[in-house]
């Protein structure tokens, strides 16, 4: 019963941690913070989440989320579960 559930948080645990290795890695390349990238890349995806297009909405709303919009986090996890 709590082994399913704690091997989901581990799953999630452990994909949020290579997400930001990944993220942190392509900071240093373009030589920007951490921080500033990910406050970009958000305001990307609460452009395409809020936009008026349609298309735009059906694809950004598909994306799984617990908040308002999906996080930089959640944008990367539904992304590569598409690969």
């Amino acid at each position: 019963m709590f082994g399913n559930f704690i091997s989901k948080k581990m799953q999630a645990m452990v994909a949020r941690a290579e997400i930001r290795r990944i993220l942190t890695d392509i900071a240093e390349e373009e030589g920007v913070s951490l921080e500033h990238m990910m406050a970009c890349m958000q305001a990307r995806i609460d452009m395409g989440f809020y936009n008026s297009d349609p298309e735009e909405q059906e694809y950004w709303h598909k994306i799984p989320h617990k908040g308002k919009c999906p996080t930089v986090y959640e944008y990367f996890a539904y992304e590569a579960n598409l690969l």
